[in-house]
């Protein structure tokens, strides 16, 4: 069987793909049909395809085109070019990507499971293995847990990109394996020692579609090279959902590029993206623009079916991703009733000096060279046709320009974007003329799917051929285009590109024309018609074709079998060479009287139609001023209900806070001590630890060489000099000192620092002041302290975490444990699906139940061996057996500790009844039914639990349905078990056995679609989103129906926000309330601030506010907001912390000077707050204003302050294990420290690399005299 062609790779002067061939010989040699587009060469890939030529039919004027094949296997001769060298895998492995290395002209090919890199003679250099590896769907990017099932999986080449914005440049591969996660290859050291970057980038599965390139961005200031990434939306595992489908990642660490306040990404809307599938083909950078072309349905709706080609658009400039701009594009074909909507490759282009011209373009300006071909019905696949268009950037840029002025002048009313994520469900086109004048629509933030499409005419098609990949250049003397086309069947075409030539001569090219006859002796004949001769030279034979095109015929007048005159030459009597067959693009005349009766029934009909219009919009007025008194009806009636519902909720909740509010005096906040406490913030995640070991008793007689010289690096940390010396020189080393590796070591030196805090915030002084310095340099000072990228950045975060924690503890900390137990019980108060964590009640759009499930509150006595009298708990009758022993357990233990208390999955729940009734409930038990393949989890009203009822929580029990727990190894949950509140589900899952184990829901059934379900070896797939608005289909193959969410579920955002805002308020205004409580630390940190800000010269208040607002609020109180299980021993659940997010959010909003123009399409977390951020932006400046006026802090104070601070922290963590930490970057980068001590005079005066020179000596045992 002939294999398909996937990939080409072209450069000037070669094209890559497995074989190299010349592109040059641009002149034909033998004669095909004439086009625009002219086939100049054709090559079959092994084994030769003996079909010949398929039969394309071609649109354009009249120009020359020629066809020759050539067998690579053979080394035959093709266009005067020639096979090179040639590579074939013999496994059963196949390629997915090439890309070239222009820095070092090498190629690298991606395949399954392996990367190779080859030389210009495609022969293999070196390969790198990646797969097959160990991997599970339910395994997230950084590895697998230990209870979940593994097993060996392919891994499927996604992503394979060189970017020299490194040194040496690096290789960024990314597979299916790992959640799609990347690795990182130096281009000079390929391919060891990669670097594994644990971010779930590409899709996980192998036929889903991953697209990516390195582009410009200039979010800030500087222009940086950034990796735009489109992905298709997999069901595969349980962390699909953390994948946007379009997103801007940073070289280094390929995190977001921006991801704080704003965020660079496109995410399909939850409601859609399991059925709205969209393919991402191709994508590229052209001025301030990126684009991604891509295939999708017609409609994120059901009503709407077939696919459709899309253009994607995003300004370079834009970090928040508002600009994205979507438009079709068409393909079309002249007298050809097909619509080839189904994109199958791309690729970008300069345009030559002749296409150019014919195209009335520049020179070099970009052209983008595309294959389609129709698709089957109105499926995704495609039919045994194609075509090929040519667009130049210019028309492309001119349509998304008229889109965009469609949707601002009132053209358009609708942005029609209903499947991208956020509230642009109903999103509406401005009032035209509300925005004023427009200078540059990067900077408006509006997106947009553009109504009218860019179109091009098919510069030719084929009939049976399939064309699977295009890639294009031009000639070495920039005068022609071309373009290299890859089939299904193994071949590759080689097309010289130009634009429409009409009225132009028709040139038969040959050699040798006039050494035996002149013109006189030739006759040309197209059809029946002569051709009237003009000229004959020695390679060229000129003449004028009849203005008309003449039946389909020969010379003789007997038909072909293609609808096209057959070209025939005759040279005297007897040579007759045949040259192909001639097609007309010419319209066809018509008479006059014609025309005009046309244009009468035109206007007949179009005022037969207005008048039915009329008729029509008289009676929909009047019925739509029926509907707008039923809606105005139905929304007061909601907007009493919501306020009902408020009401109600927040007497409810007073009522408990204020029992919460009497346990708290007398049972105490359960906040963390000191050392947990600093764990958390250092190092979070991190539970064991070297610092956290006891530390060692070093008298003198029991010093050892490590103990030694770990004293001796000790009282060289102590030195101001040394230490400055270092951290600058570590942070000289962008190429290898990653981001994790300052963080780490900016927690290192706070823990040697400790207990020496004065001397840590000298050292922190100094390294704020030059970070003010440096970012003062730059274009925007204000961004200072916005993200961390520098050890001062950390530092200041730990700085900042030691100072304050007895004002948390002692004084801040109870609000925000009020807030923290008051979202938990608002959210709990509703239902809560235990596997998608969906809530009824919740702040964040993302995380709200969108059902309407009815639901009784029901109360239990609880009745405990150990308890003096009974406890009453109120739980709803659908909460799952797991979420109810939960809520018992919080009323028993209320606020202890939750490290303190059994956990969920070490208890069972036992319901008495009657004399001797005793039943354990379960989530799932022999009572539960498996209905289609489906599991609902056990709740209360399964069992028929009513109201009063009395329950007990006993041990554990252990039978097949109630086998032992274990935790979870990473904070997410997965389809092996439900994390909710650290409670686990243990579904039985036999892999090896082949069985397919029957899914679990709780609320709402999850859509799956068909091929997800075929998981390798039957394993379960991972937990899905629920089916939104009430749609509960599973893959069926078919278009599914889903409901559509009434926007009335989302007034339980506003429900709930009512309720908590009390708590919300009373937080934020102790926090930002100036006191004798506040630490000094934040009056010197504000002061030096000033301080700087004055000496330069600074007199842009929002700079310095920016300043404030980056180091205090954003790096201190946003990370505790959003993280309340850092300072308190509590259980932050999935559907809590989504809340608090919100909260953050709207706390960043208020710390912010710049004013956000909102609107009804904005989020709905920034909606929800809206009206509350001037009041909260006051609060925060008038907390500014407030320090500034406290009296200022003595050298003297802060020195005492400090020292307190030391005594109450000596000896709580082992120091000698942080500096041998330390000491690891010492070894790593001798050379460069030693240096820079020495180049430094301070350093240099106090020989201070002689002393780190005899710390290694004292580490190795040597005589220190002797280094």
């Amino acid at each position: 069987m002939p294999w398909a062609v996937h990939c080409i790779k072209v450069e000037r002067g070669h094209a890559q793909t497995h074989s190299y061939i010349n592109l040059d010989n641009a002149e034909p040699q033998s004669s095909q049909p004439f086009s625009s587009a002219d086939i100049v060469a054709q090559f079959v890939l092994p084994p030769i395809n003996n079909g010949g030529v398929p039969n394309g039919q071609f649109d354009g004027g009249s120009s020359t085109s020629t066809s020759t094949e050539a067998n690579f296997g053979n080394h035959t001769n093709a266009a005067n070019g020639f096979n090179i060298g040639s590579y074939n895998d013999q496994s059963k492995n196949y390629f997915t990507h090439l890309t070239f290395d222009y820095a070092h002209d090498v190629l690298y090919a991606g395949a399954t499971n392996k990367i190779l890199k080859l030389n210009e003679n495609l022969r293999v250099l070196s390969e790198a293995v990646t797969g097959p590896k160990l991997d599970a769907p339910q395994c997230h990017a950084g590895g697998c847990p230990e209870d979940v099932e593994t097993s060996l999986v392919n891994n499927y080449n996604k992503i394979l990109v060189v970017s020299y914005a490194h040194n040496d440049g690096v290789l960024i591969s990314c597979g299916s394996v790992r959640q799609g996660a990347c690795e990182i290859y130096n281009l000079l050291r390929f391919p060891s020692a990669p670097q594994f970057v644990a971010v779930p980038l590409a899709a996980n599965d192998e036929y889903a579609s991953t697209y990516a390139f390195v582009g410009p961005s200039r979010y800030s200031w500087k222009e940086e090279d950034i990796l735009y990434v489109g992905t298709t939306f997999t069901n595969v595992g349980d962390y699909r959902h953390d994948v946007p489908a379009i997103s801007s990642r940073r070289l280094d660490d390929l995190n977001y590029a921006e991801f704080s306040i704003q965020q660079s990404i496109i995410n399909i809307d939850v409601k859609y993206r399991d059925h709205f599938l969209v393919n991402y083909v191709y994508g590229f950078n052209s001025s301030e623009y990126a684009y991604f072309v891509l295939v999708q349905k017609k409609s994120h709706l059901a009503e709407e079916a077939g696919y459709v080609t899309r253009l994607a658009r995003i300004c370079i400039t834009d970090p928040n991703y508002d600009s994205y701009t979507e438009i079709t594009i068409q393909c079309t074909a002249t007298n050809k009733q097909i619509d080839y909507n189904i994109l199958r490759d791309a690729k970008i282009t300069h345009a030559s000096q002749k296409l150019a011209h014919q195209m009335g373009i520049k020179r070099d300006d970009h052209v983008l060279v595309t294959v389609f071909s129709p698709s089957k019905e109105i499926s995704d696949q495609p039919e045994n046709k194609s075509a090929m268009c040519i667009y130049s950037l210019k028309d492309i840029e001119d349509v998304f320009i008229e889109n965009i002025h469609m949707c601002f002048n009132g053209t358009n009313k609708d942005r029609n974007l209903g499947y991208i994520s956020g509230t642009i469900n109903d999103g509406k086109c401005p009032n035209a003329g509300s925005l004023g004048n427009i200078y540059n629509f990067c900077s408006v933030g509006l997106k947009i799917s553009g109504v009218a499409p860019i179109t091009a005419h098919a510069l030719f098609h084929f009939d049976n051929v399939s064309v699977t990949s295009v890639t294009a250049t031009t000639t070495t003397d920039q005068q022609h285009s071309l373009a290299f086309l890859g089939t299904e069947t193994g071949t590759i075409k080689k097309v010289l590109m130009s634009g429409q030539k009409p009225g132009d001569s028709l040139v038969i090219e040959g050699e040798m024309l006039n050494l035996a006859a002149d013109e006189y002796d030739v006759n040309v004949t197209i059809g029946t018609v002569q051709c009237n001769i003009t000229s004959l030279a020695l390679t060229q034979l000129l003449c004028i074709p009849p203005e008309q095109q003449p039946a389909s015929t020969d010379e003789n007048g007997i038909d072909q079998s293609v609808d096209l005159p057959l070209v025939v030459v005759k040279v005297g009597r007897n040579l007759r060479f045949v040259i192909g067959y001639l097609k007309y693009d010419l319209n066809k005349p018509y008479s006059f009287s014609h025309a005009v009766f046309g244009i009468i029934l035109t206007v007949a009909a179009l005022i037969i139609i207005l008048v039915i219009v009329l008729i029509i919009f008289r009676r929909r007025s009047t019925q739509a001023e029926r509907e707008y008194k039923r809606i105005q009806i139905q929304m007061i009636t909601l907007e009493s209900n919501v306020r009902s519902e408020c009401k109600q909720a927040f007497a409810e909740l007073q009522t408990d806070m204020t029992d919460l509010t009497a346990d708290l005096e007398s049972s105490g906040i359960p906040t963390l001590d000191h050392v947990n406490y600093i764990m958390k913030v250092f190092f979070p995640g991190v539970s064991d630890h070297p610092i956290l070991n006891s530390a060692k008793i070093r008298g003198n007689s029991q010093h050892t060489n490590y103990d030694t010289a770990m004293m001796q690096f000790e009282q060289l940390m102590s030195n101001k000099y040394f230490l400055l010396t270092f951290i600058e020189t570590l942070e000289m080393q962008r190429s290898s000192f990653s981001i994790r590796d300052r963080v780490n070591v900016a927690s290192l030196l706070m823990i040697v620092l400790m207990n020496k805090m004065e001397y840590a915030t000298e050292i922190l002084k100094s390294l704020l002041l030059r970070l003010i310095d440096k970012s003062l340099a730059s274009k925007h000072p204000q961004l200072m302290l916005r993200r961390t990228e520098s050890v001062v950045e950390k530092m200041l975060t730990n700085y900042l975490a030691i100072c304050m924690y007895e004002y948390l503890k002692e004084y801040a900390g109870s609000s925000l444990f009020l807030l923290f137990k008051a979202i938990k019980h608002q959210v709990e108060k509703g239902l809560v699906d235990a596997i998608t964590h969906d809530a009824r009640y919740s702040l964040s759009e993302e995380r709200l139940l969108h059902e309407q499930i009815t639901h009784s509150v029901v109360l239990l006595h609880i009745l405990q061996d150990d308890l003096d009298e009974k406890v009453q708990c109120r739980v709803n009758d659908w909460d799952t057996i797991s979420q109810v022993k939960l809520k018992i357990l919080d009323a028993i233990f209320k606020n202890t500790p939750f490290s303190m208390r059994p956990s969920v999955h070490e208890v069972d729940l036992e319901w008495r009844h009657g004399r001797g009734g005793h039943l354990t409930l379960q989530d799932e038990d022999l009572t539960t039914k498996t209905i289609n393949g489906w599991k609902r989890l056990n709740t209360l009203f399964h069992y028929g639990v009513k109201e009063s009822a009395v329950m007990s929580l006993i041990a554990r029990q252990n039978d097949s349905y109630n086998m032992p727990y274990s935790k979870p190894q990473a904070p997410y949950h997965n389809f092996y078990y439900i994390n909710n509140s650290q409670s686990h589900i243990i579904i039985n899952n036999d892999i090896e056995s082949g069985l397919q184990q029957p899914r679990l829901y709780h609320l709402v059934k999850p859509i799956i679609p068909d091929h997800y379900m075929n998981i390798k070896n039957s394993a379960i797939s991972g937990v899905l989103p629920p089916a939104q608005g009430g749609a509960h289909c599973i893959g069926n193959g078919s278009e599914r129906i889903n409901k559509t969410i009434p926007e009335v579920y989302l007034t339980r955002l506003l429900a709930t926000k009512g309720t908590i805002q009390k708590f919300v308020d009373d937080f934020f205004s102790i926090i930002l309330t100036v006191n004798e409580e506040l630490p000094p630390a934040v009056k010197w940190l504000f002061d030096l601030l000033d301080e700087a800000a004055r000496r330069h010269g600074i007199a842009d208040t929002d700079i310095i506010h920016a300043w404030k607002s980056n180091s205090l609020p954003l790096r201190f109180w946003v990370n505790f907001i959003k993280n309340p299980d850092f300072i308190f021993d509590v259980n932050k659940t999935y559907s809590v912390d989504s809340c608090l997010s919100v909260i953050a959010q709207t706390f960043m909003d208020a710390c912010s000077t710049t004013e956000h123009r909102l609107g009804k399409d904005s989020p709905s977390n920034k909606l929800l707050f809206a009206k509350d951020i001037p009041n909260y932006r006051r609060m925060v400046k008038d907390f500014y204003r407030d320090v500034a006026r406290l009296p200022q802090i003595s050298d003297q104070e802060m020195s005492t302050a400090m020292q307190q601070l030391s005594v109450q922290q000596n000896a709580e963590f082992d120091t000698i294990s942080a500096l041998k930490e330390l000491y690891i970057y010492i070894t790593k980068y001798r050379e460069q420290i030693m240096d820079a001590l020495d180049s430094d005079p301070n350093c240099k005066k106090m020989h201070l690399s002689s002393k780190l020179q005899s710390v290694a000596c004292t580490l190795d045992g040597e005589d220190t005299s002797n280094c």
